[in-house]
Order: C-alpha cells, then sequence, then structure tokens
C-alpha cells in the first residue's frame, strides 16, 4: 500500500480560510479520483 503524506505550513490568520479551502477543494480531490482514505494523526 502506498501513502502520501503532505504537511501545510499556516501563519496564524489563515487557519480557518484554509480549513475550509481542504475540505470543500483539496480532499475531495484526492480521495475521489483515486480511491484512497483519509487518514489522520491520532
Amino acid at each position: 500500500m502506498i501513502y502520501r503524506k503532505k504537511t501545510y505550513k499556516l501563519k496564524k490568520g489563515n487557519v480557518e480560510a484554509f480549513n475550509n479551502f481542504f475540505h470543500e477543494y483539496l480532499l475531495p480531490n484526492q480521495l475521489i479520483p483515486m480511491g484512497q482514505t483519509l487518514l489522520a494523526d491520532g
């Protein structure tokens, strides 16, 4: 199985905007085409 990990560094004022962008655009585009599952650190 292949895993992909990407870390984003944000400025304090951009956390909410990035969180919205991640869940609305980045995550669906990564999961749906490749059939992947999101793994989160505990």
